[in-house]
């Protein structure tokens, strides 16, 4: 055998041996670690199995190669030495680690909470026509901790006085009024109130007993008249609430000021008369309460063709109102000493002096 031909025997040889130990003997190698599922989501409390394959570069599953699993927050998730991914309580990221034949993958894990209540602000609020605000949503589990990554929907119940946007932003509608906005998380709904006020009203005054009439004097005060209730109420044009309480007894209807506005008149339907109010003091001076007029029965008595009403013989020397008329002197033939002194007789004030005949009360004409 001649050089040329030992040294060609002796090159095959030690490429032979390198080609042979570039593998495992007797079986494939290892290329790539297949974990199922890839990433977790998991709800407090709740645990999910890793299932873990061994691949060769051609795909092909290997067999009987050992893995192991790691947690990178043991407070947060555990694992088990067969791949039982759980739950240790509190919420957040953490992720688990995988290792084989010399390869290994990371599954990320997510830990919240179970979603319980759907929380919405403002619950009830007020806007003018032309406003606009955003609703505030938060998703909470059983343990009262917020739940992240929840859809939420939102349906206004009338669009005619408001509208939703899809991210919760609440307009006002052409209309003004009550209405109310659902609002849903997965299987969790609740609603919101909303009122719409008219651009041209202020304030809204809630008030008892049937709010009958109203009056404002040149000075800003404000009186307000409840047909049930015996008392006058006085609204505060600053807060917007009710303020003084002025009893004037006989269920008031109307109520007016005079020009000067120190002075109110509010007609009792009950009592039949009109009661003023002092408004610097709300003093009701009694006296000066004006009757409404009524018709006397007529005298029979020819010796006493001038009987005067009952209002009549309850005369007062209180004095009237500013735009009564002078007082009635009572004449005739058959006054008595009672008349003989100029009396005010409101009943005769709120009538027609021209129609009074001799010795006569105007009540009775």
């Amino acid at each position: 055998m001649s050089v040329r031909t030992r040294f060609r025997a002796a090159l095959a040889i030690v490429l032979a041996t390198a080609c042979s130990s570039s593998t495992t003997p007797g079986g494939p190698v290892p290329a790539a670690l297949v974990v199922s599922p890839d990433s977790v989501f998991l709800f407090r409390g709740d645990s999910v199995q890793l299932t873990v394959n061994v691949l060769d570069k051609d795909s092909t599953l290997i067999t009987g190669v050992a893995v192991s699993f790691s947690s990178s927050d043991p407070t947060m998730v555990t694992v088990s030495n067969l791949g039982l991914v759980r739950s240790a309580g509190p919420s957040g990221k953490a992720h688990v680690t995988v290792t084989g034949a010399g390869l290994h993958r990371d599954v990320p894990v997510t830990v919240q909470g179970k979603p319980k209540t759907l929380v919405v602000n403002p619950t009830d609020t007020t806007i003018r026509q032309g406003q606009s605000y955003q609703l505030r949503t938060v998703v909470l589990d059983s343990l009262g901790d917020s739940v992240a990554s929840q859809p939420r929907t939102y349906q206004s119940q009338n669009s005619a006085i408001v509208l939703v946007s899809t991210g919760g932003v609440v307009t006002t509608g052409p209309l003004a009024g009550q209405t109310t906005i659902r609002v849903s998380s997965g299987g969790l709904t609740t609603f919101t109130a909303v009122t719409v006020k008219d651009t041209n009203l202020v304030a809204r005054v809630p008030l008892a007993d049937a709010p009958y009439g109203v009056a404002t004097s040149v000075t800003g005060v404000v009186y307000v008249t409840p047909i049930v209730g015996p008392a006058v109420r006085r609204v505060n044009m600053t807060t917007f609430t009710l303020s003084d309480n002025i009893p004037v007894g006989g269920d008031p209807a109307q109520v007016a000021f005079n020009g000067a506005g120190d002075t109110a008149y509010v007609t009792k339907r009950a009592s039949g008369a009109v009661g003023i109010i002092s408004v610097a003091t709300l003093w009701r001076p009694g006296p000066g309460s004006i009757p409404q007029p009524h018709r006397r029965r007529r005298s029979t008595s020819p010796s006493d063709p001038a009987t005067p009403c009952s209002m009549c013989r309850h005369m007062t020397t209180a004095p009237l109102p500013s735009f009564a008329p002078p007082p009635w002197r009572h004449s005739g033939p058959s006054r008595s000493a009672a008349f003989r002194k100029p009396s005010r007789c409101p009943r005769m004030a709120r009538s027609s002096i021209s129609r009074m005949k001799p010795g006569r009360c105007m009540s009775g004409v």
